[in-house]
């Protein structure tokens, strides 16, 4: 199938392909489903299966948010998951890495905000990035702004309003849509209700078969999970919990824990718990983050089993050899340096310790 280039007043904007995506580059590959689609449907063997020259999935913020993806970022009110998905639209749009985890593939991005003053929203933007930096476009809309023009007010839950929005998106060549948040934005609706969330969850997935992903930002209940529906998390392919860092205040500070993924192994230190901080200066913001203290051990041993030398891993995880060396040592004691685990939690005991320079331990690793 063609490619086809959507016009914008950003001249950078990048090529977006028909709703087969990359698959339409190879005809042999069409000729292939096509037969077989016309002689029993979509029903395939293994071996056509096999046969099969599928691009690779791209990712648009490596590892977690990959292209055709739904994924779901909550929080407690309050803890900062709107600067959290301002700061990744804007990362996705101009191409900038947000954290610890890179954009591969710079892409449009729809921001629908549910319930701030566009003053707030216009501020907060101008605050995370500058404009002449975006590579691709940020389009955001804002339902304080559609009341004040007389607009509809933007709901997930109206058939019509959920029509309107797709043919946005496509028209626009959107391949990120952030939904500012699930609650404010699906009135009518009983959250607790798999009944009621079906006919949006079908929305997202059929943006998803379109080439469209979704990051919908969502409140914790009074357990800090997910409020509403657990059918919510179904077909998700990411889920982000953020908890407010203990001590901070009024601070934008807060713990990012995956508490669902569909990452490869090899990319699971990316995704341990990782502190954030929001820095507010003469109206800027910059963001400082780093891995919780606690998860530093198992990602120790694990690069440990696998070979890598102790300055190799002090300099990719920012602490020092000694300290490479202390996990080293108790993984002999403890007769498992063949093996390792992802986020076992496992901390050292004051039996682990002993010869060790105590100086170089954190109060986490002490039971």
């Amino acid at each position: 199938m063609k490619s086809t280039e959507i016009s914008h007043p950003n001249p950078k904007l990048i090529k977006t392909t028909s709703r087969s995506g990359k698959v339409g580059k190879n005809r042999e590959n069409l000729k292939l489903l096509k037969a077989t689609k016309d002689q029993k449907g979509i029903i395939l063997t293994l071996e056509e299966l096999y046969k099969l020259d599928l691009p690779p999935r791209e990712l648009i913020l490596a590892p977690w948010l990959p292209m055709q993806s739904i994924s779901m970022l909550c929080g407690w009110r309050g803890v900062g998951k709107t600067w959290l998905a301002m700061s990744i639209a804007d990362a996705v749009t101009s191409g900038k890495s947000f954290g610890p985890w890179k954009v591969p593939n710079p892409v449009p991005c729809f921001y629908l905000d549910g319930e701030m003053p566009i003053q707030e929203y216009r501020t907060r933007f101008q605050a995370i990035g500058p404009e002449a930096d975006r590579v691709c476009q940020l389009y955001p809309y804002s339902s304080a702004l559609a009341n004040f023009l007389g607009d509809p007010q933007p709901n997930l839950s109206d058939p019509k309003w959920r029509i309107w929005l797709k043919n946005q998106l496509l028209e626009l060549g959107v391949r990120l849509l952030i939904v500012d948040n699930i609650g404010s934005l699906s009135g009518g609706i009983d959250e607790n209700s798999r009944k009621d969330w079906f006919p949006i969850n079908i929305f997202f997935i059929d943006l998803k078969h379109s080439g469209i992903s979704t990051l919908m930002i969502h409140h914790f209940n009074k357990e800090m999970r997910q409020r509403g529906t657990s059918a919510r998390e179904d077909n998700i392919d990411s889920s982000l919990e953020l908890r407010k860092k203990r001590g901070s205040k009024r601070e934008v500070h807060f713990i990012v824990s995956f508490s669902k993924d569909r990452v490869s192994p090899e990319f699971y230190p990316d995704i341990e718990d990782r502190e954030f901080k929001l820095i507010q200066t003469h109206g800027r913001a910059k963001w400082e983050h780093k891995l919780c203290i606690t998860n530093l051990t198992p990602i120790i041993e694990e690069r440990l089993s696998k070979g890598d030398r102790n300055k190799d891993i002090a300099k990719e995880l920012g602490i020092s050899q000694s300290r490479v060396s202390q996990v080293k040592s108790g993984m002999k004691k403890k007769g498992n340096s063949s093996t390792s685990s992802r986020n076992t939690g496992q901390k050292w005991s004051v039996s682990d310790m002993d010869n060790l320079d105590e100086n170089d331990l954190s109060p986490e690793d002490i039971e």
